[in-house]
């Protein structure tokens, strides 16, 4: 359980797939009583092809009602409907990520859903040095992805696993 007022960073990560009964199959909040409200913050990260009963892919009335999802820059959002997200102009939003199957592959001992050729995901992640620091103010990559493999040092993937060199 997120304290009240807490701030969640979450930074190079592949939110996909996911099925909700009733909102936000993605990431989000309902949280009516919590003052003041939580807030996530996604940065270099896809949240795409979820569903739920309302906001697929994300669900966050706004910081008067149910918290705030913050967009800090270079994500991948599939489907915005039904979300108070706050964006930035590095943000992809409403598109499809095109992502493989949930597989094994390389190094990783989890599967993961890796950006296909043609992804809107690659090399469309923060340019500049991995910062190493989650939620940092640069937003930057981190500098391995999911499975241990470096990230290039000039742009990366957007979301959990690199692809491109």
């Amino acid at each position: 359980m997120m304290g009240v007022g807490a701030k969640v960073a979450l930074d190079n990560v592949t939110i996909a797939d996911n099925t909700a009964t009733k909102e936000g199959g993605g990431v989000g909040y309902f949280d009516a009583i919590a003052k003041p409200t939580p807030e996530l913050q996604l940065a270099n990260s896809i949240v795409a092809g979820n569903t739920a009963g309302t906001g697929s892919d994300c669900n966050a009335l706004g910081k008067k009602q149910n918290g705030s999802v913050v967009g800090k820059g270079f994500n991948l959002i599939g489907d915005t409907s039904g979300c108070a997200v706050t964006t930035k102009k590095t943000d992809l939003v409403n598109q499809t990520a095109n992502l493989g199957a949930l597989q094994l592959s390389g190094m990783c001992t989890a599967a993961t859903r890796a950006p296909q050729g043609g992804s809107p995901a690659l090399l469309a992640g923060s340019p500049g040095k991995p910062s190493g620091k989650v939620g940092s103010a640069g937003s930057h990559c981190l500098p391995v992805d999911e499975c241990g493999a470096a990230r290039p040092k000039d742009k990366c993937d957007i979301g959990a696993v690199q692809v491109s060199s």
